[in-house]
């Protein structure tokens, strides 16, 4: 009887998966892949003025990952006001309207976004893909871009 549980206990052993090591996630690496160069502020038209806005996007590269929620969120709160301000007619148009769209949308994504295990990396390409649809709002509004618009999703 006692062979039999023992050859039982070594089928059910050997039959288990084994233990495989997880990948270790360098959480430095996904700290520095937010980008930090400066980004653009658009001309001061009226009333809309991005400056706090922008100054908040720069300010995630520094940031611990603990601490970025909130400010996403204030970016996203920004982004929405910045959007009910009355826009000039020179921006009033449909590729620069539908480009900010795109923004709050990254925005929103950012700040709004459930994280799962490797939660600073996913974050971090939120961040990015919101940074980079700025600067190509940015572009627009100031008619540095050429005639093909960027949309390459990053």
């Amino acid at each position: 009887m006692r062979y039999r549980i023992f050859i039982l206990f070594l089928i059910c052993a050997c039959g288990q998966p084994k233990a495989t090591q997880d990948t270790v996630i360098d959480n430095e690496s996904t700290e520095n892949s937010i980008s930090t160069y400066r980004l653009e502020i658009p001309v001061k038209k009226g009333e809309l003025d991005a400056t706090n806005m922008v100054q908040l996007m720069e300010s995630l590269a520094s940031m611990p990952f603990e601490q970025r929620t909130i400010t996403l969120q204030t970016i996203k709160e920004e982004a929405i006001k910045f959007a009910a301000i009355k826009w000039p007619d020179e921006w009033n148009t449909s590729p620069i309207k539908s480009r900010y769209n795109v923004f709050l949308t990254h925005a929103s994504i950012a700040s709004d976004m459930r994280l799962g295990e490797n939660g600073a990396a996913q974050q971090a390409k939120a961040i990015e893909q919101m940074k980079h649809s700025w600067v190509i709002f940015v572009r627009l509004t100031t008619n540095q871009d050429s005639t093909v618009l960027d949309t390459t999703a990053r």
